[in-house]
């Protein structure tokens, strides 16, 4: 419309078209308030590497004192590393912290005394969520048949918390069978265990200042993505509670990361071959990170996938029963 033809309307007109205009103006704004007031996407430290940290090999495979020998025998069906990789799970060089090799330690299989916990695959008797998401657990709720799709089934979990100089690490790992998509995990440390809310649901009791680590890796090429949140508030009800959490506190200097990028043969423990992509873990130094683990500590473990990045608004899949660390 030119300005011309606006000068052919009456003043009433005129003055409404003004109003129209200002309120149009006038909601923008909100709209542009509306969107600038909504959460921002969570940034996990990424570019994560492998090292041996803390005396705990976080090498891309389960067995303990292997971190410096490649997998490279020349025979049989699995893949050798190439030249530009190193260690058990073949990592490429560029990935590890300090460059190969890797120094030999304990892991999850030798020498640490993990926790190891299978949770069986592609099983018609496995618990997992029909119904939930991270802030709130009032409307939590499990289903038994076997978990859809298979990237989310978890078939062995595993967590150690060691202490050290006065530092407390924590060290976690999961296991899957299907690799053909992303697989996003929750590791959550909770001062108390859980209990049986008025819905007669088990689910968390969780405490302020508890801990939620986001894990996230890929099926191909990239070491996992890991942020942690600290529980910043809780609003207890009959039916379980509703809680907020702080900003990402993860930092690349206090985490290390690994997968396996070749099939790893038969680890033993009751973990048999483990597909390329199929095998994450992370070491944490939750000292560094101001994650106070004083009396009454960080003792209990609950692990699941989600069936998205985000870790707040995406769906609960599949869970590994929780327990004491």
């Amino acid at each position: 419309m030119s300005r011309g033809t606006t000068f052919a309307f009456t003043p009433r007109t005129r003055r409404g078209m003004t109003l129209l205009w200002t309120a149009l103006f006038v909601f923008s704004l909100l709209l542009q308030s509306v969107q600038f007031a909504g959460p921002s996407p969570a940034i996990a430290a990424s570019g994560l590497k492998a090292q041996t940290f803390q005396g705990f090999e976080v090498d891309g495979d389960l067995k303990g004192s292997n971190a410096s020998v490649d997998q490279n025998d020349g025979v049989g069906p699995l893949q050798d590393c190439t030249p530009a990789q190193s260690g058990p799970g073949c990592i490429p060089d560029t990935f590890i912290q300090g460059g190969p090799p890797m120094a030999d330690g304990a892991d999850w299989l030798t020498g640490a005394g993990a926790e190891i916990i299978p949770d069986g695959y592609n099983n018609p008797a496995d618990k997992w969520f029909d119904k939930g998401k991270e802030l709130s657990t009032r409307d939590w709720s499990y289903k038994v048949s076997s978990v859809s799709p298979g990237k989310d089934d978890i078939r062995t979990a595993m967590a150690f918390a060691k202490y050290a100089g006065g530092n407390a690490y924590f060290f976690a790992g999961a296991e899957r069978v299907i690799t053909n998509g992303s697989t996003h995990l929750t590791f959550e440390l909770n001062r108390k265990p859980f209990k049986t809310w008025s819905d007669g649901v088990s689910k968390p009791d969780r405490s302020i200042g508890d801990v939620i680590i986001s894990i996230d890796f890929e099926n191909g090429g990239v070491q996992p993505a890991v942020s942690i949140y600290l529980v910043a508030s809780v609003a207890p009800f009959a039916d379980g509670q509703v809680i907020t959490v702080g900003p990402d506190i993860s930092t690349t200097s206090s985490i290390r990361s690994a997968i396996n990028f070749v099939d790893l043969p038969s680890q033993g423990g009751g973990v048999g071959t483990v597909p390329a992509y199929g095998f994450a873990e992370v070491g944490i130094d939750l000292s560094a990170l101001g994650i106070g683990t004083s009396c009454p500590g960080l003792a209990n473990a609950f692990i699941r996938t989600r069936s998205g990045s985000d870790p707040f608004s995406s769906d609960l899949k599949d869970f590994v029963t929780p327990f004491p660390i």
